[in-house]
């Protein structure tokens, strides 16, 4: 990494303002990632990764790792059901944040959100897999996105009509 100045250091003395700069990748080198996971509150070990419609309010955390050791504190903010989600908010499900900040501080590699409870809807409905997305943005960090898959626990069968000795029917998983 190296530092690039972003103000003159006498401006910035004259008119008492702290010297600011930031941090870039020096060239040849690539920006710093972080990737995020979805976890058990109670084990963060565990990840979470699939809930199901009827299995009530799930609460979980954001993991955040970063690729090295940060030199300062890094926030990651985070969107709970962000563009690419195919769950629709309030129609198959309710959360109890729309973001969540995670801080990896300074000399450390992970960092978590506070507790975020994403609540199914149940419904009448048979639907394919639906995903909900957290996306991430960190100032010189390239944050990847982590999607929450909600099943439905109805799933069809089907067969074949012309045959008049079996029926269609639904089956709870």
């Amino acid at each position: 990494m190296r530092r690039v100045l972003v103000a003159g250091l006498g401006l910035a003395s004259m008119l008492g303002l702290a010297l600011l700069s930031a941090s870039v990748p020096a060239t040849g080198q690539t920006t710093p990632s972080i990737t995020l996971s979805l976890v058990d509150p109670s084990d963060t070990s565990t990840a979470v990764t699939v809930i199901r419609e009827d299995g009530g309010a799930q609460s979980l955390q954001v993991k955040a790792v970063a690729s090295a050791a940060t030199s300062a504190d890094v926030t990651v903010s985070v969107t709970v059901g962000a563009s690419g989600s195919t769950a629709t908010f309030t129609t198959d499900y309710t959360r109890s944040a729309a973001t969540a900040s995670v801080t990896i501080s300074m000399g450390a590699t992970e960092g978590f959100s506070s507790n975020i409870t994403i609540t199914p809807v149940v419904d009448a409905t048979v639907e394919a897999d639906e995903t909900i997305r957290f996306t991430g943005t960190a100032s010189g960090y390239t944050v990847s996105s982590v999607d929450l898959t909600l099943t439905d626990p109805i799933t069809l069968s089907l067969v074949d009509t012309s045959d008049t000795s079996t029926a269609v029917t639904a089956v709870e998983e």
